[in-house]
């Protein structure tokens, strides 16, 4: 994926340099792509640390803590065709703006 991306980053800065301007484009979307990839790579960037109290998913630098005591079952789930593991909690997960998670949102319903 890393080398993908560095490759459409190195056509797109030929396409600039040749005077297409569509190569910033390019430029823009996969440079971005490999700056997310490195920084996955980064020490302490993605994680799953569980621990006696419950447990937390770190995903680019960014921390989300649930204790065991408001955590349901876990059951497969599917998102699209892939399946993934789904995670039931019995508190309502609200945003910095206190609104609704879309999937709070249903729960609701």
């Amino acid at each position: 994926m890393l080398l993908g991306g560095a490759v459409f980053v190195v056509a797109g800065i030929l396409l600039v340099r040749a005077g297409q301007e569509i190569g910033w484009v390019a430029v823009a979307f996969f440079g971005l792509g490999v700056a997310v990839f490195v920084l996955q790579l980064l020490p302490n960037s993605t994680y799953l640390r569980v621990g006696p109290e419950g447990f937390t998913v770190c995903h680019l630098f960014r921390a989300h803590s649930c204790r065991w005591s408001d955590v349901g079952p876990f059951k497969v789930g599917r998102v699209a065709r892939k399946e993934m593991v789904a995670i039931y909690t019995h508190v309502l997960n609200r945003g910095p703006a206190g609104v609704l998670s879309p999937a709070d949102r249903l729960r609701l319903l």
